[in-house]
């Protein structure tokens, strides 16, 4: 019982976490959520990437830069449509 209570507040660390990263990149959270639940490709594995950053103790602050200065088009979230990367 108290595995799964430990495991239920590292997922709400996470999550939290997660949504100071999308605050920073000017992004709602919950849209960032429904992309990966209806389009999952690059939003899923930016999900999973943002985890193993937390896991391994980068800040949010940090996470959001690497996200800014790569080549994802974090804009595409904000009209709900599938994230992919920009072609330069």
């Amino acid at each position: 019982m108290k595995t799964i209570a430990k495991k239920g507040q590292q997922l709400n660390r996470f999550r939290i976490f997660e949504a100071t990263v999308f605050n920073y990149l000017l992004v709602n959270p919950q849209l960032f959520d429904t992309c990966v639940n209806k389009h999952a490709g690059y939003a899923l594995l930016l999900r999973l990437w943002i985890e193993e950053k937390y896991t391994n103790g980068n800040t949010a602050i940090e996470v959001a830069e690497m996200i800014q200065q790569s080549k994802l088009c974090i804009e595409s979230i904000k009209s709900g449509n599938p994230l992919s990367t920009s072609v330069q």
